[in-house]
């Protein structure tokens, strides 16, 4: 197949909606498949109030760092690197910079998927020469646009990829039919126990983001009453961005971390994993954290709930909820016992999703719709 995932913007850091992205390019350019992913000058992902209010230095920074990106693709592909740092990105794997979303640099395919509601805009008016229609949904991005927009993109008759259980019962709820569940996987050959959980000190690390509805405010503000009450309790964070705000010198701060530092010096050397997120379309971290020995302490956040099942893999409060979030980490704070049993079910729980499972979901799907497309054809 000939396949293009049509991205909203520059994707060269880590994120995870990309690393999704990724991985199932991955899987289907070793499977045989040609696979392209376009990426346009991010103004094409803006919606239009942003657009027209975005001023002029802002619309050229936007479009230098573009070209920015484009060269450093370029010279990593001449010196034989991944194209992207912080991930194996097989060679095989096209990355074309175009200036817009606009039909004519779009390359014509077997099938053509959507990664954002904003793409999905640009999909659904594309002639039937560039594929047949996906919709990759991997959250519920009111975050990213107007929610009557965002729900207009979903009832576009285009074939649906739904990356978690809680996005396909939103799907059910608008009465959407043409759906197939695929979650993603956890590379569990680099994220697993590599210091056994009953042997770390008390700590917890959460993730860093100045997307509000990551929570991060309410995570900080739940830090600080767990700095008051236990003094000497190590507490971090991580993320790709340099903090809006300083952070306490009391709270350590891993920014743009290697994957094999995410794994051995961040999960592998705290007890819990905090999510303070507002909503979660999976929620990469918290599974990788788990898989990694960490009990999770969650907000009940939508996505997570295909892993995270409260008092049984993890504990979950409701969203914004400081005050439920902070009690139930000091329960596991208090009770080593509920930590480690958390931990263990937590493990055991997540080893079963996997990208050799997730990637022949995906795969399987797009066979299943362009052969039958075919048969409707030859009919």
């Amino acid at each position: 197949m000939r396949i293009t995932f049509i991205l909203p913007g520059l994707a060269l850091a880590p994120g995870g909606g990309v690393r999704v992205v990724y991985r199932q390019a991955n899987y289907l350019v070793q499977r045989g498949h040609q696979v392209e992913i376009v990426f346009p000058y991010a103004v094409a992902s803006l919606n239009a109030a942003q657009a027209e209010s975005a001023s002029l230095r802002e619309r050229f920074g936007k479009f230098l760092e573009w070209k920015r990106g484009r060269l450093a693709v370029a010279i990593r592909s001449a010196r034989g690197a991944s194209l992207v740092w912080w991930l194996e990105l097989d060679r095989r794997v096209k990355l074309n910079f175009v200036e817009s979303l606009d039909q004519k640099n779009i390359p014509d395919a077997d099938a053509v998927i959507a990664t954002f509601w904003r793409t999905a805009e640009y999909v659904a008016e594309y002639p039937a020469i560039k594929g047949e229609k996906f919709y990759f949904i991997q959250h519920y991005e009111i975050w990213g646009g107007p929610s009557d927009r965002v729900d207009a993109t979903w009832r576009i008759p285009m074939h649906k990829v739904m990356g978690s259980k809680w996005l396909q019962s939103l799907g059910d709820e608008m009465g959407l039919t043409d759906m197939c569940y695929v979650p993603p996987g956890v590379d569990h050959q680099l994220f697993r126990i590599m210091a056994p959980p009953a042997t770390r000190q008390r700590s917890v690390v959460g993730f860093y983001s100045c997307q509000p509805w990551k929570g991060t405010i309410d995570a900080v503000a739940v830090f600080e009453r767990l700095h008051e009450r236990y003094p000497a309790l190590r507490l971090s964070m991580f993320g790709a961005e340099r903090p809006r705000e300083g952070l306490p010198r009391w709270l350590k701060y891993y920014r743009n971390p290697r994957q094999e530092q995410l794994a051995r010096e961040i999960y592998n050397t705290h007890s819990i994993y905090v999510c303070a997120s507002h909503a979660e379309g999976w929620g990469l971290p918290p599974a990788e954290a788990m898989a990694s020995g960490c009990a999770v302490v969650s907000t009940d956040c939508g996505g997570v709930r295909d892993y995270a099942v409260d008092g049984e893999t993890a504990l979950l409060s409701p969203p914004k909820d400081r005050a439920a979030l902070f009690d139930n980490l000091c329960r596991v704070l208090d009770d080593d016992a509920l930590r480690l049993a958390l931990a263990e079910r937590g493990t055991n729980c997540i080893r079963e999703f996997t990208w050799e499972r997730s990637g022949p979901l995906f795969e399987g799907y797009l066979c299943e719709v362009l052969a039958a497309s075919r048969e409707r054809g030859a009919a």
